[in-house]
């Protein structure tokens, strides 16, 4: 496991009972086109919460790491670049703004033997799951199809 300052389910069960206020992504950009669907990292932010960071892919290919660290934009000429985007109004999280985590769940893969990602239960029954999927960030707002055909355990945190 990559160290860092505090890992991912650290970072989210300090979370547990505030609201979420903000979410916004660093999402890769290649000739004007956005790729939303694999954001390079998310930042989620709780009201009453003095820490920001980054919830990101980490080195390994499998795992997440939180980094203590602002998103940066980042201009990489003809081979792309990062912005800094808004997430707070996508689908998956305009109705969970303002709402409490409940719960912080691990999604955790059997045959890998690590946490592959995590799930975070909201106010109203709603879930999030942030996943790195083949070393790419993904987010769902239900347990994704991709994963279905392995042995997962969600382990309550």
């Amino acid at each position: 496991m990559v160290d860092s300052s505090l890992d991912v389910i650290e970072f989210l069960k300090l979370r547990v009972g505030l609201r979420l206020i903000d979410v916004s992504a660093l999402v890769f950009s290649s000739e004007g086109e956005l790729d939303l669907d694999a954001p390079l990292a998310i930042s989620l932010v709780f009201d009453g919460s003095k820490i920001s960071g980054q919830i990101t892919t980490a080195s390994d290919g499998e795992t997440l790491i939180w980094e203590n660290q602002p998103f940066e934009a980042i201009d990489m000429q003809e081979h792309g670049s990062s912005k800094i985007l808004n997430y707070s109004a996508t689908v998956l999280f305009k109705d969970l703004i303002g709402k409490k985590l409940r719960k912080v769940y691990s999604i955790f893969s059997e045959s890998s033997s690590i946490s592959i990602g995590v799930m975070l239960l909201f106010e109203g029954n709603r879930e999030v799951h942030i996943i790195n999927l083949g070393d790419d960030l993904r987010i769902f707002g239900e347990r994704p199809e991709a994963i279905e055909d392995e042995e997962i355990d969600y382990i309550l945190i």
